[in-house]
């Protein structure tokens, strides 16, 4: 069985003293440092080998897998409760389609229209 691709990463090195965040082993409150501890990568919180193990690469079939893996988790998903029923997602609201102000805004949308009006009014076109 062959592992993930994972993607390819340089290390371009922290220089801020920050640490590797990756969690090695079990962990008890009072039983010491359960983290890596190495030099982070810079803009990452893991060191460069711990940040390998937890990228794929994009275009690999790991990828894809893990994309209809969590496809399908989404679709699995309860609706939340009905006190947080406000989260659900709001339709779209339908654009008025008649009207000045529809045309009006349509227009003032359309930045070079709108510069070009502008020049044509202050005689430069």
């Amino acid at each position: 069985m062959q592992g993930p691709e994972l993607e390819s990463v340089t290390d371009p090195g922290s220089g801020d003293g920050a640490t590797c965040c990756y969690l090695e082993r079990d962990w008890r409150y009072g039983e010491g440092d359960p983290f890596c501890g190495a030099p982070s990568v810079r803009g990452s919180a893991y060191c460069l080998s711990h940040l390998q193990l937890c990228r794929i690469a994009a275009d690999s079939e790991t990828a894809a897998g893990a994309s209809r893996v969590l496809a399908q988790i989404g679709e699995r998903a309860p609706p939340p409760p009905p006190e947080l029923g406000y989260l659900e997602t709001l339709p779209i609201p339908e654009r008025e389609t008649e009207g000045e102000l529809v045309r009006e805004l349509s227009r003032a949308l359309d930045l070079d229209a709108a510069i070009t009006d502008a020049m044509r009014k202050d005689g430069e076109l």
